[in-house]
């Protein structure tokens, strides 16, 4: 009976851990469903873009500050949106919005990936991890809208789906085909 006891414990330990192991691979390895995630998750809305240097809101209308790093695998799938949309708003110079790389890639691989990529930026802030947590960024691409008095007006973090697209472009007043 005893012994029947642990066995029906230990299979019942194994299906456990095997279910905890699927979850997790599952949400690790799990394609990106295309859709932006909540903006509770990163900067807040309404409250004040941190200063960073080399990154002066004030001189724009809008800021459109882009939290990319070369390592990672949203921000890769997002670029030829990304490229797209730097060449669209540097093309328009009569638009009122700043385009701007914060990364904590170091400013050789910063500079390495925005030439490999043909990005274009106004301005690259390479900062340090206290200077990220102040943006609190939760990961990267985030992309963070802000106006001329610093206030974050929009936010959008992960890998950008058409729609989401959309919407950034709608927001910085460009249409990219």
């Amino acid at each position: 009976m005893v012994r029947r006891l642990e066995i029906a414990v230990n299979v019942a330990i194994l299906i456990a851990c095997v279910a905890t192991v699927g979850v997790l691979a599952v949400h690790a390895f799990a394609p990106s469903t295309g859709r932006a995630r909540a903006s509770q998750e990163g900067p807040e809305v309404g409250h004040e873009f941190p200063p960073i240097k080399g990154i002066d809101v004030a001189r724009s209308e809008l800021t459109l500050a882009m939290m990319l790093s070369a390592e990672c695998r949203y921000c890769e799938a997002s670029l030829p949106f990304y490229k797209r949309l730097s060449r669209e708003l540097r093309d328009h110079r009569a638009s009122a919005v700043r385009t701007v790389l914060i990364t904590r890639d170091s400013a050789s691989v910063s500079r390495d990936y925005v030439q490999q990529n043909g990005l274009l930026f106004d301005a690259i802030a390479n900062v340090s991890d206290s200077e990220w947590k102040t943006l609190h960024v939760r990961g990267t691409p985030t992309l963070v809208l802000v106006n001329q008095s610093g206030r974050i007006t929009r936010t959008w973090l992960g890998r950008l789906g058409p729609a989401d697209e959309r919407d950034v472009e709608s927001a910085v007043g460009v249409v990219i085909n």
